[in-house]
């Protein structure tokens, strides 16, 4: 684990303690989702659910004593000399999960892939084989699955994984196909694939779900696939269901004040939702939320915008949270496409 936790300061500067932990354990506050964007760690966001908080101290203490983190003045901590020489080489899979988007559903939903090719391997030639799953979850979905589809099924699936496939590196659909089991042929178990320098947790993880989410990513990008209709629920089941909500209400045009009265909630709890849906939504409506004037004096502020004091500014300014935060998103959003 401590190779781990020095891997998330190497590209990422000054981490707060605390929040890095919330992070890592999947706190989804605003703060905690936007100190995640903010330090281009939000796709990490749940990645430890069960971390503890003694052990992750625990940790935090060896790398001090180990002298590879330091302390800066305002509590913060970041990779020393020594600790940037250290960083290990698995580090650069950080970049090729998204927890955030995938990780409250990645084991369920790949179970329903391996499982919805293994009952299409079999159909028209056997119905006398183990099946990888026997909860009614999973039976019962997979069973009208087959029921509305059964004779294109097999072809279907095929051209559907073929095509995902495709659009990934080699060695990744390789990774996955070897997952898989059928008709004439048993899958490996991951921790007979993850490469050895990817054995110790949580590397063998991170290895197996960077394969899994950019299968989702692919397959997301097909909604007339027939796995993405089956899967479309827990695609959803990711995200915060409250926020879904309110997107849907101002998406039809509905006002702050309506969506208040109609979902019997408060301001605040607004804001939190528009800040979820800016950092999920690359096409947000910036300009419905953030009103021209206080745009006008934001850009007129210095210093780094991921920086500024909301109370600092606002002691100056009449400019509300929520337009502030989203302007903050905005910019690092158009770095992001610069």
């Amino acid at each position: 684990m401590n190779t781990f936790i020095l891997a998330l300061f190497a590209e990422h500067g000054k981490l707060k303690p605390s929040s890095l932990f919330h992070l890592l354990n999947g706190k989804r506050t605003t703060s905690i989702l936007s100190f995640g964007f903010f330090h281009d760690l939000l796709a990490l966001n749940g990645v430890l659910p069960n971390y503890s908080q003694k052990a992750y101290e625990k940790t935090l203490a060896d790398l001090l004593q180990e002298q590879l983190l330091e302390e800066t003045l305002d509590g913060q901590l970041q990779l020393t000399q020594k600790g940037r020489q250290n960083v290990p080489m698995q580090a650069t899979i950080l970049s090729q999960v998204d927890y955030f988007s995938y990780g409250r559903n990645t084991e369920k939903m790949w179970r329903f892939v391996q499982f919805v090719l293994q009952v299409t391997s079999y159909l028209g030639k056997t119905n006398r084989y183990l099946p990888l799953e026997t909860s009614p979850e999973y039976t019962e979905r997979v069973r009208q699955l087959v029921r509305r589809s059964e004779n294109q099924l097999p072809n279907q699936i095929y051209k559907e994984l073929t095509q995902i496939f495709s659009r990934m590196p080699k060695e990744e659909a390789n990774y996955l196909a070897q997952t898989f089991s059928g008709y004439h042929f048993v899958g490996q178990a991951s921790y007979q694939l993850v490469p050895q320098n990817f054995q110790e947790m949580p590397w063998a993880q991170l290895f197996h779900d960077s394969r899994v989410h950019h299968f989702f990513h692919e397959l997301a990008g097909h909604p007339d696939f027939i796995l993405y209709h089956f899967l479309q629920p827990y695609y959803f089941e990711n995200e915060n269901q409250s926020m879904g909500k309110t997107r849907q209400l101002f998406l039809k045009g509905y006002s702050r004040e309506q969506i208040m009265k109609i979902r019997h909630i408060k301001s605040g709890t607004i804001n939190d939702h528009l800040i979820e849906w800016a950092l999920r939504t690359p096409d947000f409506p910036f300009e419905r939320f953030i009103s021209s004037q206080a745009r006008e004096k934001l850009q007129q502020l210095s210093g780094e915008y991921q920086q500024w004091d909301y109370r600092e500014i606002t002691a100056a300014l009449e400019i509300s949270f929520e337009e502030f935060r989203l302007y903050q998103i905005m910019r690092k959003m158009e770095e992001g496409h610069a």
